[in-house]
């Protein structure tokens, strides 16, 4: 039998070769990264917090397939996404995020990070990115009571707040005074 491709008036025969085939190669997993994140109002609970789909570089995806299992698994995950403990009620107004590697500030819960693998069949070395963001919380506060022009106010409440984080209302009641 003579080897196909070698081109017209080659001389090889493969019946002069004891031909062995050699296939020793690796297929290396694929990096992905998933990017998880969320908001919610300062004063809020971590329960409060509102997620949004799970992200991720389509270009990162190999195959329609991986694309449709990472879709199915979109309320999975936002389900199972939780808070750093870094992050409470307190927790400042601003937007976070872990940049060591180390500290979380949202991550999936174990059980969810392996269905993920399970589902795109350990083909992707997978990675994840978090950010949240704390938003402003509305306050409302006024000075209510009544007086009689020309003279000293008296009977009234010198704020009232409406909507104050927990912990905070008796410290504004005090700045107020």
């Amino acid at each position: 039998d003579n080897l196909t491709g070698l081109g017209e008036g080659s001389t090889f025969d493969s019946k002069n070769y004891d031909i062995t085939y050699v296939t020793d190669y690796t297929v290396n997993k694929k990096g992905l990264e998933l990017t998880l994140s969320g908001s919610k109002t300062y004063g809020d609970d971590n329960s409060q917090i509102q997620y949004k789909n799970i992200g991720y570089d389509r270009n990162q995806v190999v195959t329609e397939a991986d694309a449709d299992a990472l879709e199915s698994l979109q309320q999975q995950m936002k389900d199972s996404t939780v808070a750093g403990t870094a992050i409470t009620e307190k927790t400042g107004v601003g937007t976070y995020a872990d940049t060591t590697g180390t500290n979380p500030v949202l991550s999936l819960k174990e059980t969810t990070k392996q269905a993920v693998a399970d589902k795109l069949k350990g083909n992707y070395d997978i990675t994840y990115q978090d950010d949240l963001t704390i938003n402003q919380r509305e306050l409302t506060y006024g000075l209510t009571g009544t007086k009689e022009y020309g003279r000293t106010l008296t009977n009234y409440d010198p704020l009232q707040l409406s909507n104050a984080a927990t912990g905070d209302e008796g410290t504004l009641k005090a700045l107020a005074m």
